[in-house]
């Protein structure tokens, strides 16, 4: 894993002797961003200083995981285009999985196209100093959860089944969408008339599109 070397500000932790910082207050407890990314801290140096206002600060080495290490080397080949990334997997035995989408689709030719390079590059970053890896890049399944607010908003017009994380299971047509929420069309039956449903993206378990015939 890449490693760097950050300062963080921590107001509220719990003291051992000699002015250090215990272990079992920072492990696991204190998420931090760097960058556009969150991260938990895992391990720590013993350096324990005061800064200008009085508080403490502790220098933390971050780990970052060979999915953020991919990912960033993908995101320029992506800039200037309508492409966008929606998940990096891999696999135990070195088998990278890019999933791609774009706003106009994405075709056979722009997956190649990012295969060649993205593959140059991460040989060139030694990412895989023995060379044992294998990378696909393509789009999701159809069955694939959409979970970006730029999926949904290319998918209006089509049909949705929504697991909401309380309550039950409903489909609709995706009518409008924003960064923040969903707005769908729901068939009437013969207990309610038609409506429209607005839920909040941060209550959606899942969101599948439906192939209707």
């Amino acid at each position: 894993m890449a490693q760097t070397r950050i300062r963080i500000m921590l107001p509220k932790v719990n003291l051992g002797s000699g002015g250090r910082v215990k272990e079992n207050a920072i492990e696991g407890e204190h998420p931090v961003r760097f960058g556009k990314h969150r991260y938990i801290c895992t391990r720590f140096n013993d350096l324990y200083e005061r800064g200008h206002d009085g508080g403490p600060f502790l220098i933390v080495q971050i780990e970052f995981k060979l999915e953020e290490k991919i990912e960033a080397l993908l995101l320029p080949l992506l800039e200037g285009s309508d492409l966008f990334l929606t998940s990096v997997q891999i696999k135990p035995t070195n088998n990278l999985k890019v999933f791609l989408d774009a706003d106009s689709g994405l075709d056979i030719g722009k997956s190649a196209d990012i295969n060649r390079k993205l593959y140059k590059l991460i040989e060139e970053a030694g990412l895989f100093p023995d060379g044992d890896f294998s990378l696909e890049v393509s789009s999701p399944g159809v069955d694939t959860p959409l979970r970006l607010p730029r999926q949904f908003k290319k998918n209006i017009g089509r049909t949705l089944e929504i697991t909401p994380i309380t309550g039950d299971v409903f489909s609709g047509v995706l009518q409008a969408s924003d960064d923040q929420s969903l707005t769908l069309s729901l068939k009437g039956t013969k207990k309610s008339p038609p409506m429209e449903r607005q839920i909040a993206l941060n209550e959606i378990k899942t969101a599948i599109v439906q192939i209707v015939f």
